[in-house]
């Protein structure tokens, strides 16, 4: 009798596995057979109170810590996500952390990045606590202000085009622009060579004619021709 060769390696990993005298079990087995949640499992693992594989644990070690492992939050929940719902900053949350206000942990997600999760409990209990820190670093701070100024000055290089019939805005990486935000040129230079590079690339033929050999004497080679 035959055996399909894909069924075998699709087969289901077994939920208990021994080796070396330690009994590993499935993470989410031994939840459900302890009455755990799974992030608290995860939780015990990333304090290294159990020993754990990516997918296993050590069910042993799990008997002897369960009531330290039970009494680490249920609840959890990404830095991310707790940012937007309670009107944090990422910032003020990693800081709740570092000075204990939080308890945390990274995990691998299903998508292949990781995310820093933390306890919902101990960030309702400190919810006001933690809007009292500073919201963003200095870091943060300059770029905040890099951004709005490369914002308002978009705004004033921004012109209508009456043969495309519609606002023109400086392209991504526009050279007039970050030019102008470092104080380089002024505005109404600026705006002046996004006028012109736009009617140039884009209604002229500028670009075909700067790759044509038209241009070239005999004997040149194209990419020898410097054309501006």
């Amino acid at each position: 009798m035959k055996v399909c060769r894909n069924m075998r390696q699709t087969a289901s990993k077994p939920a208990v596995r021994r080796t070396e005298a330690v009994v590993w079990v499935r993470k989410k087995e031994a939840a459900a057979r302890y009455g755990l949640s799974f992030l608290q499992i995860q939780y015990a693992c990333s304090r290294q109170v159990v020993r754990c594989t990516q997918y296993m644990v050590d069910e042993e070690g799990l008997r002897a810590k369960l009531e330290a492992v039970r009494a680490a939050p249920k609840r959890w929940i990404y830095s991310t996500t707790a940012a937007k719902k309670y009107g944090d900053t990422r910032t003020q949350i990693a800081l709740a952390h570092v000075k204990g206000l939080l308890r945390g942990f990274s995990m691998k997600t299903g998508r292949g990045w990781r995310g820093f999760l933390i306890a919902v409990e101990d960030l309702e209990a400190n919810l006001e606590r933690i809007k009292a820190l500073p919201r963003y670093t200095e870091a943060e701070r300059a770029a905040r202000r890099l951004y709005a100024r490369r914002w308002r000055m978009r705004k004033k290089l921004t012109f209508f085009c009456p043969r495309c019939g519609a606002e023109v805005k400086p392209p991504r990486g526009s050279k007039a622009l970050e030019s102008a935000v470092r104080g380089q040129l002024t505005p109404e230079e600026a705006r002046r060579l996004v006028v012109i590079a736009h009617y140039r690339h884009v209604h002229t033929a500028y670009e075909d004619d700067m790759y044509s050999s038209k241009w070239l004497r005999e004997g040149e080679e194209l990419e020898e021709l410097e054309i501006t």
